[in-house]
């Protein structure tokens, strides 16, 4: 399996002149530009999700916890392990909250995540608080913007979800994503975009499914996401 079929092969020429330039340290043979296309066709992953690890491996080379790979075979089965320390350096910038982790170490021990996704798990769930605290006000902000708040649905619906989604909100969206992926050997992609935002088309989903169980019909509340999200 490969997911180059239908790349144009200058992308790859342009990986491997980006090696080229990064540092002395790789073994430029007289077939290592033949040598690098042929093993960047056989990761098995995005090629946008390759480039970005290259890119972060050529600016990290050297670097205390950076896998050395100086050729293309060693790369290729490093791949994943610079994968990961590319993603450990990223997730410094998060800072996370006492309650975050302590969510975090017992969704580890309780449910399955991918390796890729287990590693930055704290960060997701930070994030997916943080995005979801935000959404929580923009609800209680157009619950009072209504004049007529005791009689009108959307404003009831509202309060549904404040009362029994909002307390848990992250611990249930963490454990969809254990759910959706936990048996997965590797992620393909950014783990960071599994976090929620109020725009995706996962939270659509969930808001159609909490529409469902409060008034028997999917799609009674999505005028009122629109609103809410815009």
């Amino acid at each position: 399996m490969t997911f180059f079929t239908e790349q144009k092969p200058d992308r790859m020429d342009g990986w491997v002149l980006l090696l080229k330039q990064a540092t002395q340290q790789f073994r430029q043979t007289r077939c290592f530009h033949v040598a690098w296309k042929k093993e960047f066709a056989l990761i098995q992953e995005k090629p946008d999700r390759i480039e970005e690890v290259l890119k972060w491996y050529c600016d990290n080379i050297g670097k205390d916890y950076t896998p050395t790979a100086f050729t293309a075979q060693a790369f290729n089965r490093k791949f994943r392990q610079i994968e990961m320390a590319m993603m450990r350096t990223r997730k410094s910038s998060i800072a996370i909250s006492p309650e975050m982790e302590r969510l975090s170490k017992s969704l580890m021990d309780s449910f399955k995540f991918p390796p890729e996704v287990l590693i930055v798990l704290p960060q997701i769930a930070q994030v997916t608080d943080t995005n979801w605290q935000e959404f929580d006000r923009r609800m209680a902000n157009y619950m009072m913007s209504q004049s007529d708040r005791d009689c009108n649905r959307d404003i009831r619906f509202i309060q549904h979800v404040r009362c029994f989604f909002s307390p848990c909100f992250t611990e249930m969206w963490l454990i969809h994503i254990s759910k959706s992926i936990g048996r997965l050997e590797n992620y393909s992609g950014d783990p960071m975009k599994l976090v929620f935002t109020k725009d995706s088309e996962k939270f659509k989903e969930r808001w159609k499914m909490w529409s469902y169980g409060w008034s028997t019909v999917a799609d009674t509340f999505d005028r009122l996401l629109a609103e809410l999200i815009k």
